[in-house]
C-alpha cells in the first residue's frame, strides 16, 4: 500500500512531475542527433505516429497498474498478480522497475555532472572564442578529472536525496512547481532566438518538410527506440507516480498530456538547436558531442552567447534533474513500504549512499578506471568500459525487456473489466488502445530489443 501522505495535491503538479521525469537528456541530446541522422521531418513524422501507437498505450498501461496497485512497483505487481490470478513470474516487472532506475541513476549521474560543469562554465563566460578543438579538449579534460567528477556526482545525489527525502508534497511538488515552467520558458526563449537570429528557414525545412523517400525500416526502428527511450517507459516512475494520483484524475487524459508534453520538448529542442547550428555552419555530432562540444562553440561565436549558454545549460539541467528525481522515487517508494520503522528521509539517504558508491564506477570510467573492462571475458562486452556496460544493460537490454513484459502483462494477463474501469475510455477508444497494447506495442518493443542486440553484437 502507498505510504500515508504520498498523494499529489493537484493534477497539474502530477502532470508536471511526470513530464519532468520523462523529459531528460534523451530529449535534449539523443533526439536532435537521431532526428538529424534519420532524415529530419521524415523521422519526425514516424516518431509522432509511434508516440500515439506505442507510447500512449504503454504510458496508460503503466498508469493503470500504478493507480490500481496503489503502492511501489513491487507491491503493485503483487497486488495485480493476486487480482488476476496470475503466475508469480510477473513479479519480475516490479523488481526490474526498481533495478532499472537504480542502475540508470548510477551512470546517468555522470552526464548530469557534465551539464552542471558546463552550466558553471557558461556563467563564467567560459565559451568566448572557443574553437571546436578546444571544446573537445574541455570535455575530455572534465571526463578524466576524477576529483571533479566525484564532486559533481556527489552534489547531484545530495540534491536529489534532499528533494525526494522531503516527500511528494514537501519536496518533489515544490521543485517541479517552479522548475518545469522555468524549463518551458527557457526552451521557448531559445526557440525564439533561433527563429529570429538563426537559420530558421533551413532548420524548419529540415524539421517539418518530410521527404518520405528517406523512410526505411532502420528509420522506423530508430524512431521507435527513441519513443521508448524518451518517454521513460519501464523504469517504474510512472507506476509509482500514478499510485499517488487521486481517483478524480483521468488516466487516459493524463497519458496524452504527458506524451504530448514530452514530445513537445523534444521537438522544441530541435527547433532551438538546429537554427543555431546551421547558421554557423557547425556539425551536429553524435551524443554528447552535440551538447557539450558543438553548442559551446556556437555560443562562443555569438554576441549574446553567454546569456544563451546560461539559458541552454539551465534548461538541460532542469530536464536532467527532474529525471533523476523520477528515478529515485520508485526505489524509495518500495523501500519505504518495507521498512516503515524508518523515516522517508532515512530511507532516501541510505539509497542515495548506495547509488553514490555504485555510481563511482561509471563516474570514473574515463579517469581512474580508464583501462578497466569488467566483462573482458565475454566477447560482446570485451571492449566495454564500466560506463558502457551500465548503458548497454539499461538502455539496450533491461529497459525494452521490461517494457515488453509490461505490455504482455497488462494486455494479456490483467482482467479486461479492470482495464475498462481504470482506462476511462469510450468503447471504441478502449478497443483501439487494447488492440495496440496487445499486438502493436509488444511486436514493436520486441523489434527494438532484437535490433539493438543485433547491432550490439555486430559492433
Amino acid at each position: 500500500m502507498a505510504i500515508s501522505g504520498s498523494k499529489w495535491t493537484s493534477e497539474r503538479l502530477f502532470l508536471l512531475a511526470s513530464i519532468g521525469g520523462a523529459v531528460g537528456l534523451g530529449n535534449l541530446i539523443r533526439f536532435p542527433f537521431v532526428l538529424g541522422e534519420n532524415g529530419g521531418a521524415a523521422f519526425l513524422s514516424i516518431y509522432l505516429l509511434l508516440v500515439l501507437m506505442v507510447g500512449f498505450p504503454l504510458l496508460l498501461a503503466e498508469m493503470i497498474m500504478g493507480s490500481r496497485g496503489g503502492g511501489g512497483a513491487v507491491e503493485t505487481l503483487q497486488k495485480l498478480i493476486k487480482e488476476s490470478n496470475a503466475a508469480s513470474f510477473w513479479k519480475i516487472i516490479g523488481w526490474l522497475s526498481i533495478i532499472l532506475p537504480f542502475l540508470g541513476f548510477c551512470y546517468y549521474s555522470s552526464m548530469v555532472g557534465w551539464t552542471m560543469f558546463f552550466g558553471f562554465e557558461a556563467i563564467t563566460d567560459g565559451f568566448s572564442g572557443l574553437t571546436a578543438t578546444q571544446s573537445e579538449a574541455n570535455l575530455s579534460a572534465l571526463q578524466t578529472d576524477a576529483v571533479m567528477m566525484i564532486l559533481l556526482h556527489s552534489l547531484l545525489i545530495t540534491a536529489t536525496v534532499l528533494v525526494v527525502g522531503l516527500g511528494v508534497k514537501g519536496g518533489i511538488e515544490r521543485v517541479v512547481k517552479y522548475l518545469m515552467p522555468g524549463l518551458f520558458i527557457m526552451l521557448i526563449c531559445l526557440v525564439l532566438y533561433g527563429l529570429i537570429f538563426g537559420d530558421a528557414a533551413a532548420a524548419y525545412k529540415f524539421l517539418f518538410q518530410p521527404d518520405f523517400s528517406k523512410i526505411t525500416m532502420q528509420v522506423v526502428l530508430n524512431a521507435l527506440g527513441q519513443v521508448f527511450f524518451s518517454l521513460a517507459i519501464g523504469v517504474g516512475m510512472m507506476i509509482t507516480y500514478a499510485s499517488y494520483v487521486p481517483n478524480t484524475v483521468s488516466l487516459n487524459r493524463a497519458s496524452l498530456v504527458i506524451g504530448f508534453g514530452d514530445t513537445l520538448v523534444a521537438v522544441f529542442a530541435g527547433m532551438a538547436i538546429f537554427p543555431i547550428v546551421m547558421s554557423l555552419g557547425l556539425t551536429a555530432e553524435h551524443g554528447p558531442g552535440l551538447l557539450f562540444i558543438t553548442m559551446p562553440v556556437a555560443f562562443g561565436q555569438m554576441s549574446v552567447g553567454g546569456f544563451l549558454a546560461i539559458l541552454f545549460f539551465g534548461l538541460v539541467f532542469a530536464a536532467a534533474f527532474t529525471t533523476v528525481i523520477g528515478m529515485l522515487e520508485p526505489i524509495v517508494a518500495v523501500a519505504r513500504s518495507r521498512y516503515q520503522n524508518l523515516t522517508r528521509m532515512q530511507v532516501t539517504i541510505i539509497i542515495g549512499v548506495l547509488i553514490w558508491f555504485v555510481g563511482l564506477a561509471p563516474t570514473l570510467s574515463d579517469s581512474l578506471l580508464l583501462d578497466v573492462r569488467p566483462f573482458w571475458f565475454i566477447p560482446l562486452f570485451a571492449d566495454f568500459n564500466v560506463f558502457r556496460v551500465f548503458d548497454f544493460l539499461v538502455a539496450n537490454l533491461l529497459l525494452p525487456f521490461n517494457g515488453l513484459l509490461l505490455a504482455l502483462f497488462v494486455g494479456w494477463v490483467m482482467k479486461r473489466s479492470d482495464l475498462e474501469e481504470s482506462a476511462g475510455l469510450g468503447r471504441r477508444a478502449f478497443l483501439l488502445w487494447f488492440w495496440a497494447l496487445r499486438y502493436i506495442a509488444p511486436i514493436a518493443v520486441f523489434g527494438v530489443l532484437v535490433i539493438s542486440l543485433i547491432q550490439a553484437f555486430n559492433h
